[in-house]
């Protein structure tokens, strides 16, 4: 299940007035990105985890990288 900051990108259900007096339809796509990419490789670092596969550390600092990388891009988007 997707979090809610990600629903709320996707379907444009925010309930603060900063969110909504931002442009909805540009955050579809960095919604997207959200959910598939830094969800997806949580998601994949995750079952990694469970099964004890080879490299589930690799895959676990890969997602955190990428997780770190999202962020460190939003911060520098808002601060511009």
């Amino acid at each position: 299940m997707p979090n809610e900051g990600t629903t709320a990108l996707l379907h444009g259900t925010f309930g603060s007035a900063r969110a909504s007096a931002c442009c909805l339809a540009c955050n579809y796509f960095p919604g997207v990105i959200l959910m598939a990419v830094v969800g997806g490789s949580a998601l994949v670092a995750a079952a990694a985890l469970a099964e004890r596969s080879d490299g589930w550390q690799l895959t676990s600092i890969v997602a955190g990288t990428v997780m770190l990388a999202w962020i460190v891009g939003e911060v520098t988007r808002r601060s511009s």
